[in-house]
Order: C-alpha cells, then sequence, then structure tokens
C-alpha cells in the first residue's frame, strides 16, 4: 500500500516533469544532472527482472540513490526512505503498454510530477 499510495502521489497531468527547488539542487548534487539521474533510473527500472519497484531514496546520510525491490518490497526495510517510486509489476502497464516495458518506464517522466516530489521532499 505504501509503495503504491507514492506512485500515485507522484504522478499527474499538469506536466511538471522537470525537477524543482531542493529535489533539482539533491538530484544535481547527487546525479551531476536531471538527464544523468532520468538515464540511472531508466537503465535501473529496465534492468528489474520480475514484479517490483524502481525508487529514488534518501538513505540516512541524506544521500539519494536509486534501487530496485522486488515484488512488494519497501525502502523503510532497508533504513531507506523512499522520495519517487515507479511501479514495475506487470498489471501497471500490460494494458496499455502490452509487454514494452520500457515505453512504459520512458513514458513515466511525461507524467511525473515533480512539484508534488519537491513539496513530498521538503516534507522530509
Amino acid at each position: 500500500v505504501l509503495n503504491h499510495n507514492l506512485y500515485f502521489y507522484n504522478i499527474s497531468d499538469k506536466h511538471n516533469n522537470i525537477p524543482v527547488g531542493k529535489i533539482k539542487e539533491d538530484i544535481d548534487k547527487n546525479f551531476g544532472s536531471f538527464n544523468n539521474f532520468k538515464k540511472e533510473f531508466i537503465n535501473s527500472a529496465t534492468n528489474l527482472k520480475g514484479s517490483g519497484y524502481t525508487f529514488l531514496v534518501k538513505d540516512k546520510d541524506n544521500k539519494l540513490k536509486i534501487i530496485n525491490t522486488s515484488n512488494d518490497d519497501s525502502p523503510y526495510s532497508y533504513n531507506l526512505t523512499p522520495i519517487l517510486v515507479l511501479d514495475l509489476w506487470e498489471h501497471a502497464y500490460f494494458l496499455k503498454y502490452k509487454d514494452n516495458k520500457e515505453a512504459y518506464i520512458n513514458n513515466f517522466f511525461e507524467i511525473l510530477d515533480f512539484e508534488k516530489v519537491n513539496n513530498y521532499y521538503q516534507k522530509l
């Protein structure tokens, strides 16, 4: 439930898909640029085998990382705080994308709402 709640919170049709505010600063600091972050996130998501999620998380040292979890695992189990998440269970994409998981992953960045992500991130 936590993973899905964050997933649905992170997306919208408002086209706010470029990082802003504190999350932009920290993405740039930890990944070098938004483009680097996006490439790393897409690569991680593409390499996930089976059902699970790709997360942007914050560790105990406030460093941002991208991780994959299997099935319904949560970053909280690893003492990591989830910031944004992509649901990679087949039910999340199959009706629209069939077996084209790569298109689903790439299109996630079209509906990701970084204003919402930034608002959530600033409260952590």
